[in-house]
């Protein structure tokens, strides 16, 4: 669904998008393949945030030959919250040195208690669990509001908002003002990761902002209606 409504976006001309959640720009990034494939002529501008250090210099080293997309060191954390704050995650050379699946590299999080890093989210995460818990690491990583983060490198909204949070995409969802930023065409978020009363506020939000939300697999996607 998300390529379907990508290549009708960029249909109507070069657009725009925020990213958050980045990891290394290809490991299970939604907008890779559209990037790989030639869709980078549509992209305007592509402003990508990764937190995590070990990734960002992956993702600067796989994005960094689109000129039009930035890569930004930094996590979304709560208004108001701690500008710095602990996250989680499988160094790449873990997995590597002990053969983990590959996806592990895909876990990153400021939670260990609601995703495959506390052994949460489906029947596979539990049997791993045991396995992946002696390599999970920590890094303190700087934390900005929304708000703060798209000031400070000039961003007032974009066409397309993806967020991969690992547990934290309503938080960041959430803090997406419409008044302030617009309301983008597409909106793709990872929701597995979620409790019950986050799926909730997050489905209506998009019911409020007036989105047609369709969950596939851990992500919902979202068009805006106009």
């Amino acid at each position: 669904m998300l390529n379907d409504l990508l290549t009708q976006l960029a249909a109507k001309g070069p657009f725009s998008y925020v990213q958050f959640g980045g990891n290394d720009g290809v490991l299970a990034d939604p907008l890779w393949p559209f990037l790989r494939d030639g869709g980078d002529r549509h992209v305007a501008a592509g402003h990508v945030f990764e937190p995590n250090p070990v990734y960002f210099e992956r993702l600067v080293r796989n994005l960094g030959k689109f000129a039009q997309i930035t890569c930004h060191n930094c996590a979304i954390g709560s208004e108001g919250g701690p500008a710095e704050q602990a996250l989680y995650f499988i160094h790449p050379d873990d997995v590597t040195t002990h053969n983990l699946p590959r996806w592990t590299m895909g876990l990153c999080s400021f939670y260990d208690d609601k995703n495959a890093l506390g052994g949460v989210g489906s029947p596979q995460a539990a049997a791993l669990y045991e396995t992946i818990k002696p390599f999970i690491r920590k890094v303190d990583v700087p934390c900005r509001s929304l708000a703060e983060a798209l000031e400070e490198i000039g961003v007032s909204g974009c066409d397309l908002l993806l967020s991969d949070a690992e547990g934290h995409d309503w938080e960041i969802l959430r803090q997406w003002d419409v008044e302030r930023f617009g309301r983008p065409a597409i909106i793709h978020a990872e929701i597995v990761c979620l409790n019950e009363a986050e799926r909730s506020d997050m489905l209506a939000w998009f019911d409020t902002h007036r989105y047609h939300a369709s969950i596939e697999g851990q992500n919902v996607t979202a068009q805006r209606i106009d």
